[in-house]
């Protein structure tokens, strides 16, 4: 009888034990679930449209290391619904500094040469989804975000082309938590692959350029909120002519217009999805004059462009200011 009335008291214990572990789990899920406030938008892609400005998908004339520093201020002025329509005015805005290397290697791929790519971007601000946008600006001083790599691009030209392809991550480096309020990265992988050029219409590069470079990104699942983000595609454009100064050429101004298209196709899912999730869109245009100094194998970017046509994403304004040094011929 002893025996029974234990093995009992044991069954009700291990019960109640169970019980309460089960009671902690849901209120732990129930308690991260209201930390967390969906955003009316859908995650924006991670790839700042407008990067490559004039002659982006150009193959540099000579082998070598390069290295660029670009000054990138953000700010946006609404956010706009599925349709266009005005939900609320912004404040806010974001700075950027981002430096990186490219080098081009004397090895040939399928004809055309191979290179690599790495930047190291800081932000000053936060990437956030409560307020709508994705980003937030705050006295909070440079923090690392989401360092982005390309260990495959492929280059070559021909008379009246320069092409390349390429394939990089951008990998989660920033600090990332699920509802904070000042994240510096967006806390997952992505993979994203580019293909560009520059068509010459008289195959003198001193002359007109056309260019476009292509970027598709694949996003993976956001650790901490159940979102799956969806996958998007940017199209950087620019149409340019060369203006040459002094003996020899010794200044060159490159002026031309620039813009970007960038467009989500696929849906944002998951339970903490944006309220939302109709694939956003963006459309911008600015002009852009690039000084350059041959002699000194450099090049100074200067680049503001003007967002509209947004489809449920916040829109806003960029101004790039950048430096170039090709260790090489930069022209």
């Amino acid at each position: 009888m002893v025996s029974v009335v234990l093995r009992r008291k044991t069954y009700f214990c291990a019960f109640a034990i169970l019980a309460i572990l089960a009671t902690v789990m849901v209120w732990s899920s129930i308690a991260e679930a209201q930390q967390f406030q969906r955003s009316q938008t859908p995650i924006y892609g991670r790839y700042p449209g407008g990067h490559t400005g004039l002659r982006g998908g150009a193959t540099p004339n000579e082998e070598g290391l390069g290295y660029f520093l670009f000054n990138r201020f953000h700010s946006d002025s609404s956010l706009k619904g599925a349709n266009g329509q005005t939900l609320a005015n912004l404040q806010g805005g974001s700075y950027t500094l981002t430096n990186g290397i490219e080098y081009i290697s004397k090895y040939e791929v399928l004809g055309m040469k191979y290179a690599f790519f790495a930047a190291v971007p800081m932000i000053h601000g936060a990437l956030n989804r409560e307020d709508g946008t994705n980003s937030q600006f705050q006295s909070s001083g440079l923090g690392l975000s989401d360092i982005i790599v390309v260990p495959l691009m492929l280059m070559g030209k021909s008379k009246h082309f320069d092409y390349q392809i390429g394939v990089g991550n951008f990998f989660p480096t920033g600090s990332y938590t699920a509802g904070a309020t000042l994240n510096r990265g967006y806390g997952y992988w992505e993979i994203f692959y580019s293909v560009g050029g520059v068509y010459y219409p008289s195959g003198d590069r001193k002359g007109f350029g056309i260019s476009a470079v292509t970027r598709v990104e694949q996003n993976f699942k956001q650790p901490g909120t159940n979102i799956q983000p969806g996958d998007s595609l940017t199209v950087d454009f620019g149409i340019d002519h060369p203006i040459a100064f002094g003996a020899n050429h010794k200044y060159i101004f490159d002026v031309g217009l620039t813009g970007y298209w960038q467009n989500q196709f696929t849906r944002e899912s998951g339970a903490n999805a944006a309220l939302d999730t109709t694939p956003y869109r963006m459309l911008a245009l600015g002009p852009e004059i690039d000084w350059i100094l041959p002699s000194y194998e450099s090049k100074f970017v200067i680049r503001p462009q003007w967002e509209f046509a947004a489809r449920n994403a916040a829109q806003g304004a960029t101004f790039w200011l950048g430096f170039i040094h090709m260790f090489g011929n930069i022209f």
